[in-house]
């Protein structure tokens, strides 16, 4: 079913990515937490694993470690050059389901955040939950929403000093003891649910940068910072301690803040900051103060700012994490060369106190060149969370580890399943089917025209897939490919497609093919595509064959419905919300559900010639609903864009969410298999991710 997917601005696209940021080089100390789940018995059964393993991120385990004299400057990277196979990989230990019948998948190799515990346990936070690893990195748990995490999305963790874990997520945070999970959010004054970053100070107090302003939990009460106190800027990036004990923030856009527990000072480009928009801040030993910005890194001794830039050796200008090993060497990540969609990065940067070095991603060294954390482990060693898996460097010599948990993605626009019941995923990073022999990618020749997949249809009559692909956001290009289950045929303007841009696709019972593009719909029939004459000329954003054959097409000036070739188009006058709708599902039953894709639009649904709106007051999960479809049985199951889902029997609304195993509470993706089993996809805005996630009632 074809899955509503919003591009966001430029604009917003950075300020996200600026938010990703790891806590790196802080022990936390002790805080208190109420004890408030238990952990079950394991219940779990993980899916098998991948036949087909992708080449953007290079998946091998436990590679084998290269071995240079000192830390090497910078050489040439590879492209598509995959990791050595490993003898034998990382052995999983799993964590106790906390909420049976929930599983999740996705790429644990897109690292935001790493933490060391007190027993020496390495943490690893990303885009599909979090891991641990035993010091000796040779076992790992993974932990995600079904075993009590509060969001699959991890922008920060730290230890709390007593055995603990913290984890800022989208969705709040989430407190770990190592037996129960205890969670916090807006609701319990925590200023934002989207936490940057975690750090504790010297008498026991935890700090919180957000979205929203900074938090502080002292273990029962919550107290906020904001712009009305003196901080700089309520969008926090990341947040440090002194060893003086004052407070260090990170902002969005008004540079750094510093809290002496009384008052507020700043320091901006009028301070010498290169660019107000800081994305990472560390303090070393000595009380050397390190900001990273887009524009490079600066440091401040007390009485001035200095700056650095690729001119003085730095790998890149855009900063991403910051740490300050033992010795007062600095180590930098540069996170995503392209905000949003690239899967390639700088790697980092060294500075020995004299000089900065280039890390440059290779196959010897970094898995990937998105560094997004760094950390200094308990025997000096430096370890890199990278987009692509875990790197340590110590002694001049490079380890490295990735982990199979599914697709190679965490960002989901569409999930389908075909004639034959396998499940089709469609990401940002292309095309996948899981079977009962694992996951496959599509690769190359043998893939769809562009990897950013925008909808999934079957012909039931000769089994061929038909996908709706687009290169990237900010390019216009895009295709229809099909798969005939031997070869790929790509299809584009060029071939009679009204536009470029590609966005649905859906097959009749007769075999045509009809595509939705921005400027209208295409038919394909015969080996020829043609433009309907009575089709309006308009975004068509999703279209859905009803069971007696017509057809129902979302559009940007209502929702259509053809039969026979007559266009009958419904409007806000005729009883939708609105005119601009972004999803439409004919259901077995007759009925027609509309979504609209914006906070107030809620969902529609046509009976017997009139239309009814249902919204949180009816008890849908959330207002921007994402994606519908329905289960054999009748149920209707939505995602919403911030609220989890809800299914509805006909009388009454049962809404599930993070709280309750859902991967995230942004649901971009869903469809339901013949057996009643709900499969999630989230992260379809191309920005937080989430992966996947099966439900099984």
């Amino acid at each position: 079913m074809k899955t509503y997917h919003h591009p966001p601005a430029p604009f917003l696209i950075a300020c996200a990515a600026l938010l990703i940021f790891s806590l790196a080089c802080q022990a936390l100390s002790p805080t208190s937490t109420p004890i408030i789940y238990e952990d079950p018995a394991v219940t779990d059964t993980p899916i098998a694993s991948p036949e087909d393993i992708p080449s953007e991120t290079p998946p091998p385990a436990n590679a084998p470690t290269a071995t240079e004299p000192a830390l090497p400057g910078p050489t040439p990277a590879p492209t598509e050059t995959a990791l050595p196979p490993a003898p034998s990989g990382p052995q999983e230990d799993p964590a106790p389901v906390l909420h049976p019948g929930w599983e999740s998948f996705g790429d644990l190799n897109e690292i935001e955040a790493l933490a060391i515990d007190t027993a020496g346990n390495i943490w690893a936070g990303g885009h599909a939950g979090a891991v641990r690893w035993d010091a000796s990195l040779s076992r790992y748990t993974f932990f995600g929403a079904e075993h009590g995490l509060t969001s699959n999305v991890v922008y920060s963790t730290a230890s709390d000093g007593k055995g603990g874990v913290w984890f800022g997520t989208i969705n709040g945070v989430a407190h770990y003891d190592g037996q129960a999970w205890t969670y916090y959010s807006e609701a319990d004054g925590l200023a934002d649910n989207f936490v940057s970053g975690i750090v504790a100070d010297a008498e026991g107090m935890t700090w919180f940068s957000t979205n929203a302003g900074l938090s502080r939990f002292d273990g029962s009460t919550w107290t906020t910072y904001t712009s009305e106190d003196g901080l700089p800027y309520n969008l926090l990036n990341d947040v440090a301690i002194s060893p003086d004990g004052s407070l260090w923030v990170a902002t969005g856009g008004f540079g750094v803040g510093r809290f002496d527990g009384n008052a507020w000072q700043t320091y901006d480009t009028d301070s010498g900051l290169p660019a107000g928009i800081v994305s990472a801040v560390a303090i070393g030993s000595d009380g050397t103060v390190w900001a990273g910005t887009s524009s490079g890194i600066s440091r401040f001794d007390g009485q001035e700012w200095t700056a650095f830039t690729t001119a003085d050796g730095l790998a890149d200008d855009n900063i991403e994490t910051i740490c300050v090993d033992g010795n007062g060497e600095v180590w930098v990540g540069h996170g995503a060369a392209n905000l949003g969609y690239s899967i390639e990065g700088a790697g980092a940067s060294h500075f020995n106190g004299e000089r900065w070095e280039a890390i440059v991603p290779d196959i010897a060294r970094l898995p990937d060149g998105r560094v997004n954390a760094i950390l200094t482990d308990r025997d000096g060693g430096i370890l890199f969370g990278t987009g692509g898996g875990l790197a340590r460097y110590a002694n001049g010599e490079w380890n490295y580890l990735t982990i199979d948990h599914g697709p190679f993605s965490n960002n989901y626009q569409v999930l389908a399943f075909d004639p034959d019941g396998s499940l089709w995923a469609g990401s940002y990073r292309g095309l996948y089917r899981v079977t009962s022999d694992g996951w496959q990618h599509f690769l190359g020749q043998q893939a769809p025209r562009y990897n950013i997949i925008q909808d999934i249809a079957f012909s039931t009559s000769d089994g061929s897939a038909w996908v709706a692909t687009k290169e990237r956001y900010g390019t216009p290009n895009g295709a229809v490919s099909r798969f005939d289950g031997q070869g790929w045929e790509h299809f584009t303007d060029a071939d009679g497609l009204p536009d470029p841009s590609v966005y649905s696709v859906a097959v009749m019972p007769s075999g045509e093919v009809w595509a939705g593009t921005y400027r209208g719909v295409a038919v394909y029939s015969d080996g020829v595509w043609n433009v309907p004459a009575e089709s309006p000329s308009t975004r068509i954003k999703s279209i859905s064959v009803a069971p007696d054959g017509s057809v129902w097409v979302a559009t940007g000036n209502g929702v259509y419905h053809v039969v026979d070739g007559e266009w009958q188009v419904y409007l806000e006058k005729d009883g939708l919300v609105y005119d601009y709708a972004t999803d439409v599902y004919a259901a077995s039953d007759g009925t027609i559900w509309v979504s609209y894709g914006v906070d107030s639009g809620g969902l529609s649904r046509l009976v017997d010639g009139a239309w009814q709106t249902f919204t949180t007051e009816d008890g849908l999960a959330g207002m921007m609903v994402n994606v519908i479809d329905a289960g054999p049985d009748g149920t209707i199951w939505i995602g919403t864009e911030d609220g989890g889902v809800s299914s509805y029997d006909g009388t009454t609304w049962t809404t599930y969410t993070t709280r309750d195993g859902l991967c995230s509470n942004q649901i971009t993706a869903l469809a339901v298999a013949v057996d009643g089993s709900v499969w999630f996809g989230a992260g379809g805005d191309g920005v937080y991710g989430g992966g996947l996630c099966r439900y099984t009632p």
